[in-house]
C-alpha cells in the first residue's frame, strides 16, 4: 500500500478526495498549518493529519516572534513523526520555499521517496518535478488577474489526477437534517435561500456593510430569503447584527463553523461570496456560487470551477463597479440554471466556468469584456498544453472559445500582430544568443557576448504574455542548472535555446492561426448578438 503525503500549508485541501479515488489502496496524509487544522476533519479518507506552527517558520524565514532556537525545535518536535513514516510520494501543493526546504529535508529522511513539487537541491536551489510544477512555481506566479490556469488544475496535472467531479465534503448528520428541514420550510413561503458570505479576512476581498444591506433588501423584495453567514467569532457576530438592523427585512444568520458550514452551504440554492473559503464549499458540494472577485484576489487562480456558478470579476477591483442590479441578473440566471444568459457592464465581467477535459477554461459572458485579455488568457493556456506536448488536449474548444470572445474583430487583429512581432523580436535575440555560444565554443574570450545576448533574451520574463511564456519557462530551466564552469553547461544551455526556439515557433503558429481566424469574423454578428444581452449601464 503506497503511502503519500500532501504538503499543503497554506490552503483548502481541495485533491485529497480525488487522489484517493484515483488511489484506493494508498494511505494518504496532509500537513499543514495549525490554524487549517479544522478544516481537515471534512475531508474524507485522511489516515493523518500532521500540522506546523507558521509563526515557527517565520521565525526562520523572517526573525520573527520567537528565539530562533526555540523555533527550530518546535519545528522539529512537531517533524518527528512525519519523518519516521516512509512516505513513496510527497506532493508539495504550496509553492513557496518553506515548503520545498521541508520537501528536501524529508528526502534526506528517505531517499527512496518521490517529490512531486517543488524541493531545494544541494546547491540551495529550487528544484521543478516536472514541467507542471515549474509552471506552478514560475510561470503563474507571474501574473494575478488574468491566470491560464487554475491552481487545481495544475495539481492535478502534477499529481496525474483529474478531478472528475467535486470531491465532496464529509457533514455531521444532525446538522444536516436540521439545515434541511428549516431551508425547507422557508422556501415553502419565502422563496430561494441565498447564503451571502459577510466577512473576508483580507479586507480589500470583502463585502462593505452597505452592499450587503441593499443586497439583502432587492433579495427580499424578489421573494429571496437572505442567509447571512458568519463565523462564530465577536467580530463578525457585530457585523452581522449591525448589517440586520439596518435591512428592511431582517435577514436570518447563522453562525457556524467549518463542521456546521459544510451541511449549510449544501442546503442552500445559492451563494454569494467574495474570494473566501466558502466558495470552495459550495464547488464541494455542488451547490452554485456567485463569486465576486475583488481587491488582491487571484481571480482565475483560485476562482470558483462549477459549471453551475458564475464569476464577477471587477475591472477596477472594487464593489463600485459591481452594482446590485447586476448581481440580482446573475442571481437570476444561477437559479434559473440558464446557462445562456449574457451580460452587459462596462465596469465589470461575468465568466462561467467550463470544464474540459483535465482543465477548466473560463468563457466571457459579457460583451463588453477586453479582447486583448482574454485572447491573452486563452492563447497562454492553450500554449502550455502544447509546450507539454499534450497537443490535442482541448485545443479544438480553447480556440473556440478564444473567437468566440472576440467582440471587434479590429482590435483581436491588432492583438494578433502586436504579438506576433514581439515573438519575431524574441525570436531574433534567441537566434543571436545560439550564434554567440557557438562562437564561445571555437573562441572562449566571446564569452562576454553571448553574456549580453542571453540577458537580451531574459529581457521579457518579468511579464507573462504569450509572447514571453516560452521565456519564462527557458529561464527556469536555466536557473536550476548546477552550479559548473561554463564548458560543463555549453551543451545543456545550447539545448534550452533551442528548446526555446521550437516554443517561439509553436507560439507564433498559434497567433498567426488565430488571425486568420479573426478575418472570417463578421462584426454585424457580434452586433447581433449583443443585441440579446441585458444592458445593466
Amino acid at each position: 500500500m503506497n503511502n503519500i503525503l500532501i504538503i499543503h500549508l497554506k490552503r483548502f485541501g481541495d485533491l485529497v478526495s480525488a487522489i484517493k479515488s484515483q488511489h484506493p489502496h494508498s494511505n494518504i496524509s496532509l500537513l499543514c498549518f495549525e490554524e487549517f487544522s479544522s478544516v481537515t476533519k471534512l475531508i474524507p479518507s485522511l489516515k493523518n493529519v500532521y500540522t506546523i506552527n507558521r509563526n515557527s517558520l517565520n521565525t526562520l524565514t523572517k526573525g520573527q516572534l520567537y528565539n530562533t532556537g526555540f523555533a527550530i525545535e518546535e519545528l522539529r518536535a512537531k517533524l518527528v513523526s512525519v519523518a519516521k513514516e516512509n512516505w513513496d510520494r510527497v506532493i508539495n501543493i504550496t509553492n513557496d520555499r518553506a515548503s520545498a526546504h521541508l520537501c528536501s529535508w524529508l528526502l534526506a529522511q528517505n531517499s527512496k521517496s518521490k517529490i512531486k513539487g517543488i524541493r531545494v537541491d544541494d546547491n540551495n536551489l529550487v528544484v521543478a518535478s516536472d514541467f507542471w510544477s515549474l509552471t506552478y512555481n514560475d510561470v503563474l506566479t507571474k501574473t494575478v488577474n488574468n491566470s491560464p490556469l487554475n491552481f487545481r488544475d495544475v495539481w492535478s496535472r502534477m499529481t496525474g489526477v483529474e478531478e472528475l467531479e467535486p470531491a465532496k465534503l464529509l457533514t455531521n448528520a444532525r446538522n444536516e437534517e436540521t439545515v434541511s428541514r428549516n431551508f425547507d420550510t422557508i422556501r415553502k413561503t419565502k422563496g430561494s435561500v441565498v447564503g451571502i458570505q459577510v466577512h473576508c479576512s483580507v479586507k480589500d476581498k470583502g463585502f462593505t456593510d452597505e452592499f450587503v444591506v441593499e443586497l439583502c433588501d432587492q433579495y427580499s423584495a424578489k421573494n429571496i430569503s437572505p442567509v447571512l453567514l458568519i463565523a462564530p467569532n465577536k467580530e463578525e457576530r457585530s457585523r452581522s447584527r449591525n448589517i440586520a438592523e439596518a435591512c428592511l427585512t431582517k435577514p436570518i444568520v447563522i453562525e457556524c463553523d467549518f463542521i456546521a458550514l459544510s451541511s449549510v452551504v449544501k442546503n442552500l440554492d445559492l451563494v454569494v461570496t467574495p474570494d473566501t473559503v466558502t466558495k470552495h464549499f459550495a464547488d464541494a458540494q455542488n451547490t452554485p456560487c456567485l463569486e465576486i472577485s475583488l481587491g488582491s484576489s487571484p481571480v482565475f487562480k483560485q476562482a470558483t470551477m462549477n459549471p453551475n456558478s458564475l464569476l464577477v470579476v471587477s475591472n477596477c477591483r472594487t464593489l463600485r463597479s459591481v452594482n446590485i442590479p447586476f448581481v440580482l441578473e446573475a442571481t437570476a440566471a444561477l437559479l434559473t440554471n440558464n446557462r445562456n444568459a449574457r451580460f452587459t457592464s462596462p465596469q465589470a465581467n461575468v465568466y462561467s466556468p467550463r470544464r474540459l477535459n483535465g482543465q477548466t477554461v473560463y468563457v466571457t459572458k459579457t460583451s463588453t469584456s477586453n479582447d486583448e485579455v482574454e485572447l491573452e488568457r486563452h492563447s497562454q493556456t492553450l500554449l502550455l498544453n502544447r509546450i507539454a506536448n499534450i497537443n490535442n488536449t482541448n485545443s479544438d474548444d480553447i480556440t473556440s472559445i478564444a473567437i468566440e470572445s472576440v467582440n471587434n474583430p479590429v482590435t483581436a487583429k491588432a492583438w494578433a500582430n502586436k504579438t506576433s512581432d514581439a515573438i519575431s523580436n524574441q525570436t531574433r535575440e534567441v537566434l543571436h544568443a545560439i550564434r554567440s555560444l557557438l562562437q564561445v565554443k571555437e573562441n572562449p574570450k566571446k564569452v562576454s557576448s553571448f553574456v549580453e545576448a542571453l540577458d537580451r533574451v531574459l529581457n521579457v520574463t518579468d511579464t507573462l504574455t504569450t509572447a514571453s511564456l516560452s521565456s519564462i519557462i527557458f529561464r527556469s530551466k536555466l536557473e536550476s542548472l548546477p552550479p559548473a564552469n561554463f564548458n560543463e553547461n555549453a551543451r545543456v544551455i545550447e539545448s534550452l535555446l533551442f528548446e526555446l526556439k521550437a516554443n517561439l515557433q509553436t507560439s507564433q503558429s498559434l497567433v498567426q492561426n488565430w488571425e486568420m481566424a479573426f478575418n472570417s469574423i463578421r462584426s454585424d454578428s457580434k452586433r447581433s448578438r449583443s443585441d440579446v444581452t441585458t444592458d445593466l449601464r
